[in-house]
């Protein structure tokens, strides 16, 4: 009976994994992350035209690690506001250079109609 627990409790750590092996973090890769603060949060959905980039069951996570060149990020901006919070996606692109790391910054809409925005700011490299 032992056994079977730990095996289903492998199984479920497998299937709530990190992010997918061509996003993973390797040493030829960069680390592009969404920022995370108390008014603000940004959570990377696709790279490209791949699959949603789901992590640990169905979240989605605010890092990634893509190779240099050009590549389409989708994300999803939360931004909190004294009249309550604006969710919204957003396409970017980002031109990773190796060795460098990338935060994605929300920016919030200017009326309270408008969702939020975002923009790749390079912190290294």
């Amino acid at each position: 009976m032992k056994h079977i627990a730990l095996l289903i409790a492998a199984t479920f750590c497998v299937s709530c994994s990190t992010l997918p092996q061509q996003y993973a973090k390797s040493p030829t890769r960069s680390l592009v992350r969404g920022e995370s603060t108390p008014n603000s949060k940004v959570l990377i959905r696709k790279v490209g035209d791949s699959d949603i980039l789901w992590v640990r069951g169905y979240n989605l996570g605010n890092k990634v690690w893509l190779e240099p060149g050009i590549h389409e990020v989708s994300v999803m901006c939360v931004t909190n506001t004294s009249w309550g919070s604006v969710m919204g996606s957003t396409e970017i692109t980002v031109n990773v250079d190796s060795g460098a790391e990338y935060l994605i910054k929300a920016r919030p809409g200017k009326r309270s109609d408008k969702k939020p925005s975002a923009e790749v700011v390079k912190i290294s490299g």
